[in-house]
C-alpha cells in the first residue's frame, strides 16, 4: 500500500515523539490489583491524574512495579522549587492527559512489572494496532526486552529506603490509569474542569517539552 509523504512524516514524527530520547521512569504500588484481567498488552490507556514517577529505581518491595518508557515526562527533581526529598527520589510527573500503550504484563514469582509507553494523543491511531520498526529495530520487541531485563536486573539488588519510604509510597500506590471505581480511564482528552488542575497540568507540559500539536487537544477536542 503506498503511503502519501504527508503520511510518511506524520508516522515519522509521531515514533520520534515516543521513541526519540525515551527512558524509563518508575512506581511501585501493593494495591490489590487483578493485573492480569486489567491490564491488557496493546490496550491504550490515560493517566486520568498527576502520576509521580522515579528515574531511580531498585528492588521493588511492593507487589507490582509500573515501568513507563518516556521522552516527555515532567522531571520536577530538576527545577528551584523542588523539595530535597522529592529531590533525592528523582521525582518526575506525567500529568492526566498523558496517554500509555501497555506494552508487556512480566511476572516473576509473586511480583508484576506492568510495562507503559508514553504515547502522543494523536498518535493513539496509529500505535493503537500496530508495531513499528524505529532506527531498523522491531520497536515493540526491543523495548520489551529492555523492560524484563531491568525487572529482572533489580530484583537481585537491594532495596532503595528512601523509595521504600511512607513518604514516597504514600505519593505512589495509586495503580496508574484507574478510576476510584476500578475501571480504566478511556483514552480521550478531558479538561478536569478546576483551572489549578489545568494550569497545573500546563505548567508540567511546559517543564517537560510537551507542547507539539501532536500531544494537545485539537478546538473540537477542547469542547
Amino acid at each position: 500500500m503506498d503511503i502519501s509523504e504527508e503520511n510518511k512524516t506524520y508516522i515519522e514524527n509521531v515514533l520520534n515523539w515516543t521513541f526519540s530520547g525515551s527512558r524509563f521512569y518508575y512506581r511501585d504500588t501493593n494495591e490489590d490489583l487483578n493485573v492480569e484481567n486489567i491490564y491488557k498488552a496493546g490496550k491504550i490507556i490515560k493517566a486520568g491524574f498527576f502520576i509521580d514517577a522515579s528515574l531511580n529505581a531498585k528492588k521493588p518491595d511492593s507487589r507490582i512495579r509500573f515501568i513507563i518508557g518516556s521522552a516527555h515526562a515532567a522531571e520536577i527533581y530538576k527545577t528551584d522549587f523542588c523539595s530535597p526529598f522529592t529531590r533525592e527520589c528523582e521525582l518526575c510527573v506525567f500529568h492526566p492527559n498523558s496517554f500509555f500503550k501497555i506494552m508487556d504484563i512480566y511476572k516473576v514469582k509473586e511480583q508484576y512489572q506492568i510495562f507503559l509507553f508514553h504515547i502522543p494523543l494523536h498518535g493513539i491511531p496509529i500505535l493503537e494496532n500496530a508495531s513499528f520498526n524505529f532506527n531498523n529495530e522491531n520497536t515493540t520487541d526491543y523495548f520489551v526486552e529492555r523492560a524484563r531485563a531491568s525487572f529482572d536486573e533489580k530484583l537481585k539488588m537491594d532495596i532503595d529506603e528512601k523509595l521504600e519510604s511512607p513518604k514516597w509510597k504514600k505519593r505512589t500506590n495509586d495503580p496508574v490509569g484507574i478510576k476510584a471505581d476500578g475501571s480504566l480511564f478511556p483514552p480521550v482528552f478531558e479538561l478536569s474542569g478546576n483551572s489549578k488542575i489545568d494550569n497545573l497540568e500546563m505548567n508540567f507540559r511546559k517543564i517537560a517539552g510537551d507542547l507539539d500539536p501532536l500531544n494537545l487537544p485539537t478546538r473540537e477536542e477542547m469542547k
